[in-house]
């Protein structure tokens, strides 16, 4: 029998770290499983979090494992939440029928905002920083571009279920007026509720009115849902003391090709003395092995001169199989890390990019991490142990859109401050 109380599943694993640091509290942990279909190790944990690595998957096949996970992981008593990418990004309305098929929901609540991060829904439609989401850099996504701006468009494509709008004049009311415009919907044989919000408190008040009615509510959203049910235990929380030494190795793994991520790497190489290395994009597909060993031949002695190295994906696109030539890159990626560690050794890794992320963790064989604090808000910090070493490993996660243009340097500061605060105790 599973020990935790809490269970959310996630379709990548930025988006599984960034919303499980949400859940951390006082005297619980919070773990995450990075990738479904690998070994889960059971500890003790007050809150899950259960990557399905679906977000590229059919929609077909991305129902068949949410549904097959939510059944393998959701015991009698475990509170369950759906986590979907804030941008709407892979099979949303595949993955939410599947868990309601799963677990018998009465009612969908979907707020996909993340304002701390510039999401907004206004008038049932998407805004990434102020600008509708079909015309942002979302829809030329190289794997799972969105081409409208509009929520229930985007979820009914994949799923027959009615679906409606709560809007933000109605969430800006009476508690009692929010809760008859929700029941007037079920009355309509209404299953899937799209909340608009702009802010913090427009998400509490969505939290508090589908909390409130008397029936099994499932509530799907990115990490700015639940940032806002659990902010005021989050700010409880004690700073995170983190173990490093002063001459700690860091390693920026650059995989995301999103232009937010790009100019942040830009950003970095012009303000900080690090070295960069980049992983061809060709050489992965046609030379891997020899893509490799040119990668840690060239980190290795990058080590020598700095502790801080970047290792960047190729900017350029790859061929018309985007999936396939994404897993060969991710492949390189993964075998070069994991040779550099057992070679080099490296402290601390910032992984751009879920896909990326989860090849690097497949080939360290980890698939249990332990979300600890926030570098800044949307990027999560956790740690891993090494199977082969024993030794831990802090893992900063980022997703490809996420940030302002110098995130980058403001990691390299909040590490500085956890050293100089961990030397001070």
């Amino acid at each position: 029998m599973n020990n935790y109380k809490r269970l959310i599943i996630a379709d990548d694993l930025t988006g599984a770290n960034d919303t499980g640091i949400h859940f951390l509290s006082l005297d619980k942990s919070v773990g995450v499983v990075a990738d479904s279909d690998g070994a889960f190790p059971g500890q003790n944990e007050g809150t899950l979090v259960v990557n399905t690595n679906t977000r590229m998957l059919s929609s077909k096949d991305a129902y068949s494992k949410v549904l097959r996970t939510v059944k393998q992981y959701s015991e009698e008593g475990v509170e369950v939440f759906k986590k979907i990418d804030s941008t709407l990004r892979g099979n949303v309305g595949a993955e939410i029928d599947a868990m309601i098929d799963g677990k018998g929901f009465d009612l969908v609540c979907v707020a996909p905002a993340a304002p701390r991060n510039g999401r907004t829904v206004v008038s049932g439609k998407c805004f990434i920083n102020g600008t509708p989401l079909a015309e942002t850099e979302i829809s030329s996504d190289p794997f799972t571009p969105v081409k409208s701006s509009d929520v229930k468009y985007i979820i009914s494509c994949q799923t027959n279920r009615e679906i409606d709008n709560l809007m933000l004049e109605q969430i800006r009311t009476t508690p009692q007026s929010l809760n008859r415009h929700i029941l007037k919907m079920m009355d309509n044989d209404t299953r899937i509720i799209i909340a608009d919000s702009e802010n913090v408190e427009d998400l509490r008040m969505v939290k508090d009115a589908f909390a409130s009615i008397h029936r099994k509510v499932l509530f799907v959203g990115a990490a700015g849902l639940y940032h806002a049910m659990f902010d005021d235990v989050y700010k409880t929380l004690p700073p995170a003391i983190i173990k490093l030494n002063d001459d700690y190795r860091f390693l920026f793994m650059i995989g995301s090709l999103m232009d937010t991520t790009l100019r942040q790497t830009e950003w970095l190489e012009n303000r900080v003395k690090a070295e960069s290395t980049i992983l061809s994009t060709s050489g992965a597909i046609n030379s891997p092995e020899s893509e490799v060993k040119k990668i840690v031949h060239k980190i290795k002695s990058d080590f020598e001169k700095n502790n801080i190295v970047i290792l960047k994906t190729e900017s350029e696109s790859c061929s018309e199989n985007m999936v396939i030539d994404s897993g060969k890159i991710g492949s390189v990626a993964g075998n070069s890390v994991k040779r550099l560690l057992e070679e080099s050794g490296i402290d601390v890794f910032l992984l751009s990019g879920g896909d990326t992320a989860l090849h690097i963790l497949k080939q360290l064989n980890i698939n249990y991490l332990q979300l600890v604090d926030e570098a800044l808000p949307g990027i999560p910090v956790a740690i891993a142990v090494h199977p082969v070493s024993g030794r831990e490993i802090l893992i900063i996660t980022k997703a490809g859109s996420y940030g302002e243009q110098d995130a980058f340097e403001k990691i390299l500061l909040y590490l500085s401050n956890k050293l100089r605060r961990a030397g001070n105790e």
